[in-house]
């Protein structure tokens, strides 16, 4: 007798999502330590699609899948990672916004001595004229 296809509900299809997700979020990580936003936002714009997909699992009042020990066991790895990921973000985030913050600063600087250059040069050609 063959195995039947696995239901849009099924342990193995919630299982392989899962990993699905495990594997985008730490493609996610990668992401973040490189700073490579493009990619980022592509695994966070998979997880989206993901996301709907357990949303209509959870919001299913028939058809859904039994909870096993490996589902609980992967979804508690992944919040694990999740909750790494929104913390190592937040740490990017901060350094952007401080380098961000020094440029300004950098060029506020710099306004200031081309200012200064500029009021000093024009009245040396003046002692010229």
């Amino acid at each position: 007798m063959a195995k039947p296809l696995p239901t849009p509900f099924s342990d193995e299809l919630l299982l392989a999502n899962l990993e699905k997700w495990r594997h985008l979020t730490h493609a996610e990580a990668a992401a973040i330590a490189a700073q490579d936003w493009d990619a980022l936002r592509r695994h966070q714009d998979e997880k989206a699609a993901l996301r709907l997909r357990f949303e209509s699992v959870i919001s299913s009042p028939t058809d859904t899948p039994a909870t096993n020990e490996a589902a609980r066991q992967l979804a508690s790895e992944l919040y694990t990672l999740e909750h790494a990921n929104r913390a190592q973000l937040a740490i990017e985030i901060r350094k952007v916004k401080d380098q961000l913050t020094g440029d300004d600063r950098s060029l506020h600087t710099l306004g200031q001595v081309r200012k200064a250059y500029a009021s000093t040069n024009q009245s040396s050609w003046e002692t010229y004229s």
